[in-house]
């Protein structure tokens, strides 16, 4: 006899309705096999759980016997009290179907008889044990990696409101430094920095030379200035306002992707009373051991 036919008479087993000699072989099996011996602990206590449920609802025959006496009685003193007749009725349908579900929850063999061919009554019950179990602990599984997203939500939120940032000078400006990428060489770092400090003041000054020697020859051929206020077109020309002041209030570390090297600055000309900040996004190169302007943007 292997496992599957052990557990496939287990209910039997337990409830003492296998002959002797069934009974001895299943019994010489579960002793010497820990899987089966599992299941038998576990089916035994899960039948004998039910049982005890049943014995605590169980309602005596002479109790039942005596509601039924009770009807009666009731509907020939009452002259036909319809409505509590039916109702009394109902309280004794609903005592004798409570008993009924009662036995055949706590005795398969009893189940057998009134329930369809097929239908393991306990083995179905232990499932939907098992599956409760799994969902439990899936939900738990959940739950923890839940708290572990949010957990790492947080850290990360914290590591983005606490941005490294440093005041430094810059070409004679005292300008607030944000950390937002590992950045380079330290050395290299402070030599773009000022490149774009000096490009946005020669930029006010309309100092175009000065500009053109700082970008590569591409970005030289775009620079223009023909006109009075600074104006980053659509067709990639530029036009520089003269004389006018300008404040630096923030810049960004240099970081590199590839052969590009990418500084951001925050400034405020003053033009407008109550003017926001702009941004100038600048683009370099490297040629022949010298850092080249090669884009300038204006954002927002």
């Amino acid at each position: 006899m292997n496992c599957n036919d052990v557990k496939g008479l287990m209910e039997e087993y337990i409830m003492g309705e296998l002959d002797v000699n069934t009974f001895n072989e299943l019994k010489k099996h579960i002793d010497g096999c820990s899987s089966c011996k599992t299941e038998y602990d576990e089916t035994k206590k899960l039948i004998g759980g039910l049982k005890k449920l049943k014995e605590s609802i169980k309602i005596k025959d002479d109790i039942l016997e005596l509601n039924k006496k009770n009807i009666l009685k009731n509907t020939k003193e009452k002259k036909f009290n319809m409505k509590r007749f039916f109702s009394g009725i109902a309280a004794g349908m609903f005592v004798i179907m409570f008993l009924f579900t009662g036995s055949i929850v706590a005795f398969p063999t009893f189940a057998s008889n009134y329930v369809p061919e097929g239908i393991p009554v306990i083995r179905q019950l232990k499932e939907i044990q098992n599956n409760y179990n799994e969902a439990k602990v899936e939900i738990e599984e959940i739950k923890r990696e839940n708290d572990y997203i949010k957990q790492q939500n947080e850290e990360m939120k914290l590591e983005n409101e606490e941005l490294k940032r440093t005041i430094k000078e810059i070409e004679g400006e005292n300008i607030t430094e944000y950390q937002t990428s590992e950045g380079i060489d330290p050395a290299d770092n402070q030599i773009i920095q000022g490149m774009v400090i000096r490009f946005v003041k020669a930029l006010y000054r309309g100092d175009i030379e000065t500009m053109k020697e700082m970008c590569n020859d591409e970005f030289k051929g775009k620079i223009a200035n023909e006109r009075t206020e600074i104006l980053f077109s659509n067709d990639g020309s530029y036009v520089y306002l003269n004389d006018t002041n300008v404040i630096f209030t923030q810049i960004t570390n240099v970081a590199k992707e590839g052969d590009v090297y990418y500084v951001f600055v925050r400034l405020n000309d003053g033009i407008y009373e109550d003017a926001a900040d702009y941004q100038l996004n600048f683009e370099l190169e490297k040629i022949n051991g010298e850092f080249l302007i090669s884009f300038v943007g204006k954002d927002a």
